[in-house]
């Protein structure tokens, strides 16, 4: 074991990040990238769906000035409440933002709950696909509803931390390197 070793803390697993969080080499920044790649999908695709809509629902209709204004200011409320909603969750209380806490969804769900709900997801879709009107006009409401969510998985991707279990292990690794005189 060299000198350099045997001063570094006791570096903990973090999900999704292993143990890549201390180095934050390229295995980091590649799993880093990754999230940040699917945030961006998940917006371009709910975006993509709310901007067909709007487009499809105000753009094509010429002669009826009256609905697209309508159907323009309903698109503009939905999206406005989505993003508050999908937003609002990340609010931090000023003393963490002093700490330099980073902002994150704290969902509360089992896993048996987080399987259930992608198991209803993807029912859902297959049953779009397979021409059932009731389920398109789901995934349509579901896509103004996960936008602001999509926008809030966005903004956690590209923050300093991760998670707060991220943030939380380099604080305590800092800490270990204080007591320890090796920083």
């Amino acid at each position: 074991m060299t000198r350099d070793e045997t001063r570094r803390p006791p570096i903990k697993s973090i999900k999704s990040l292993g143990t890549t969080w201390y180095d934050r080499g390229p295995a980091y920044w590649i799993r880093r990238a990754y999230v940040v790649c699917w945030a961006l999908v998940s917006c371009g695709i709910s975006f993509g769906i709310v901007g067909g809509f709007i487009y499809l629902s105000v753009a094509e209709m010429p002669n009826n000035t009256a609905y697209a204004v309508t159907m323009l200011l309903i698109c503009v409320g939905v999206i406005l409440t989505s993003l508050y909603f999908g937003l609002r969750p990340l609010r931090r209380t000023p003393a963490q933002k002093a700490e330099g806490r980073p902002m994150s969804y704290n969902t509360r769900l089992t896993r048996r709950q987080r399987v259930g709900i992608g198991v209803a997801a993807g029912a859902g879709g297959y049953a779009a696909s397979a021409g059932s009107s009731v389920a398109r006009g789901a995934l349509f409401i579901a896509a103004f509803a996960f936008l602001g969510q999509c926008v809030g998985g966005l903004i956690v991707s590209c923050q300093k931390y991760l998670t707060p279990e991220e943030f939380d292990a380099v604080k305590e690794a800092d800490r270990w390197l204080e007591r320890h005189g090796a920083k």
